[in-house]
């Protein structure tokens, strides 16, 4: 169980506070479990276009995915827009949190997560 965080840290100072699943339950995430589509890398995405984000939504993108000591790591990157900017420094500013959303393929008896692959970190207030 030493392997199972409900705080993920990205290498750039962001800090995932709560993980959200898709299929609506977060009891925990095995970080031996963790799968990564072709890209390692996720959209930063605005809380109301999670699950299909358009374009505009996507803030910029956590690159570099990888799972150490226990932890999923990843670089923060802003999109150069204006609008990007402005949440960024909203979310520099502690009034934002990213949250991750991830699809659980397969879990044990007690509900933890051992087959999952994160999707998008999601923006919601702080």
């Amino acid at each position: 169980m030493a392997d199972i965080q409900k705080e993920m840290i990205w290498r750039q100072g962001a800090i995932i506070r709560s993980i959200t699943v898709t299929d609506g339950t977060a009891e925990g995430l095995r970080m031996s479990g963790c799968i990564f589509r072709t890209k390692r890398q996720m959209p930063v995405v605005d809380c109301e276009h999670s699950i299909r984000p358009t374009v505009r939504m996507i803030y910029g993108s956590i690159r570099n995915l990888r799972v150490e000591r226990g932890q999923l790591l990843g670089d923060l990157r802003w999109a150069t827009d204006e609008a990007s900017q402005q949440v960024r420094q909203k979310y520099s500013a502690g009034d934002l949190v990213l949250t991750l959303d991830a699809d659980v393929y397969e879990r044990d008896r007690n509900g933890i997560a051992t087959k999952w692959a994160p999707l998008a970190a999601v923006l919601t207030a702080g």
